[in-house]
């Protein structure tokens, strides 16, 4: 997963990458499901991590916009398989902003996806705080600790 300044350096790049494509966009040429493969196709061939990012995370809002929402989909399935350590509140945020702007339909087809990133997100938080031990290690000092479950491995 690439930092927050990794990102933010991204971007600019991500934008001149796509100069054209939003050209195309604009002026009609390209519909909004072919600005979204350019998109893929380029992430697909970036080495970035942040680049592959940003580049993912637009087609998915594209293909959102434009209806596509099976694509989109399988957009953001193929982003989570790529970078599988993103985490889950991260994908809730990339759904819940997509929706946004999205038409109105009968239905919402990637609710799913939407209610399974955050409960996901939800037990994560909620196994943490359980497992996570603050240990008096020294008066007035504390040393966290994570419960382990019983057994033997091997290292």
């Amino acid at each position: 997963m690439p930092t927050e300044t990794e990102t933010r350096e991204a971007e600019g790049l991500v934008q001149n990458l796509m100069k054209n494509e939003q050209i195309a966009l604009g002026s009609g040429r390209k519909t909004r499901a072919e600005v979204a493969q350019s998109a893929l196709a380029l992430a697909e061939a970036h080495d970035s991590e942040a680049v592959k990012l940003l580049l993912m995370k637009g087609a998915f809002d594209l293909l959102v916009r434009a209806g596509e929402f099976d694509k989109a989909k399988d957009a953001l399935l193929h982003l989570c398989g790529v970078m599988p350590d993103i985490p889950d509140e991260n994908i809730a945020h990339i759904i819940e902003h997509a929706l946004r702007s999205a038409p109105r339909t009968n239905g919402d087809p990637l609710a799913g996806l939407l209610d399974d990133a955050k409960a996901r997100a939800r037990f994560c938080r909620q196994r943490t705080s359980q497992e996570v031990l603050a240990v008096e290690i020294a008066p007035g000092r504390k040393m966290p600790f994570v419960k382990c479950p019983a057994g033997t491995f091997n290292m």
